[in-house]
């Protein structure tokens, strides 16, 4: 089984990192292959809003066509979250994004 997570926290030794950490062991102890997703190295663009995505791929040039690839091959989509109750801007981006 593989699992996608996508770590928005943008605080390389934040509390999600040890988070991931503790997932790591656990996917590897159970036979799961995790692919983690750093959104903070990812180049995410914001949402242009032209709509046209709805029709055909989005114009917009950045990584979201391979994080998307990503999620669709897994089984399944782990996203920890937590950034002063929230999100923070690159997340948002990425949801705006990957609403469409």
């Amino acid at each position: 089984m593989r699992i996608c997570v996508l770590v928005g926290s943008s605080r390389k030794s934040g509390l999600s990192n040890h988070i991931c950490s503790v997932l790591q062991d656990k996917f590897a102890s159970k036979g799961l292959n995790g692919r983690f997703i750093h959104l903070a190295d990812m180049h995410i663009e914001f949402c242009d809003a032209d709509n046209a995505c709805q029709c055909s791929p989005c114009k917009v040039s950045d990584d979201m066509p391979s994080i998307l690839a990503d999620m669709q091959s897994a089984d399944g989509i782990y996203m920890p979250v937590m950034h002063a109750f929230g999100t923070n801007s690159k997340f948002q981006a990425f949801l705006e994004r990957v609403g469409y």
